[in-house]
């Protein structure tokens, strides 16, 4: 039985994909919440993990790419399957990048979400038709990009999760919840990454995380990131 855990802001759309996943033989839905940092604290209770996530792309508190980029460090034996109503190239390359196996339109969710669940547990990543030539003009375009540069400074395990995290619309106690540990622990790393990067603001660590390919955000929003 392959178990697959979903995150969908939308109940109707999460009620519709819930449908189609337990009508697929051998599989059914694990569990099923309305974002992304919900999604994260519900993994860290669980004993057993589920094979594969179903994540939108745009949710709200943390999104779709921001989830499968911390899945890859601390899950990554859980295949991702991003679902989106956007083909834009530049979401589905940083998604690819960050670890997703798949990306499914929801409006060919009806047609297509066999194929693309078979798909990833033949261990093959599946694409969209309609982002697939996309994609493929966009990274032959980017390779030929030199990328940036920058200075490598050793940072802990812990250090980096902390930075990943700092760029979603959550508050430090919330990072603390998904990290296990104390809040004062948090604390600690914004010490460190002060002596070691000299940064002091959290606006500081958003534009360092993103900047080094840290942490990965579909969208971001000002006016919903506490920024204390």
């Amino acid at each position: 039985m392959t178990d697959i855990a979903l995150a969908e802001d939308h109940p109707k759309m999460r009620s519709t994909i819930s449908s189609l996943v337990n009508k697929i033989s051998g599989c059914s839905v694990y569990f099923e919440v309305d974002n992304g940092y919900n999604f994260i604290m519900k993994l860290n209770t669980l004993k057993n993990l589920p094979h594969i996530a179903i994540l939108d792309v745009q949710m709200p508190v943390m999104d779709g790419l921001a989830v499968t980029n911390f899945l890859r460090s601390h899950y990554p034996n859980i295949k991702v399957l991003a679902i989106s109503m956007y083909s834009d190239p530049f979401i589905v390359n940083d998604l690819l990048e960050a670890g997703a196996q798949g990306y499914l339109l929801k409006n060919n969710l009806t047609s297509f979400l066999n194929v693309a669940i078979q798909t990833l547990q033949s261990n093959k990543i599946y694409l969209d038709e309609m982002v697939a030539t996309k994609i493929e003009y966009f990274q032959s375009a980017r390779a030929k990009i030199q990328p940036a540069t920058y200075t490598q400074v050793k940072l802990t395990e812990r250090e980096i999760t902390f930075l990943q995290l700092t760029p979603i619309a959550i508050t430090y106690e919330q990072i603390a919840e998904l990290m296990n540990i104390a809040k004062e622990t948090v604390y600690n790393y914004q010490k460190s990454l002060k002596e070691k990067l000299g940064l002091s603001t959290r606006q500081e660590y958003i534009v360092y995380a993103i900047q080094h390919g840290i942490a990965k955000v579909a969208r971001l929003n000002p006016n919903t990131v506490n920024v204390k």
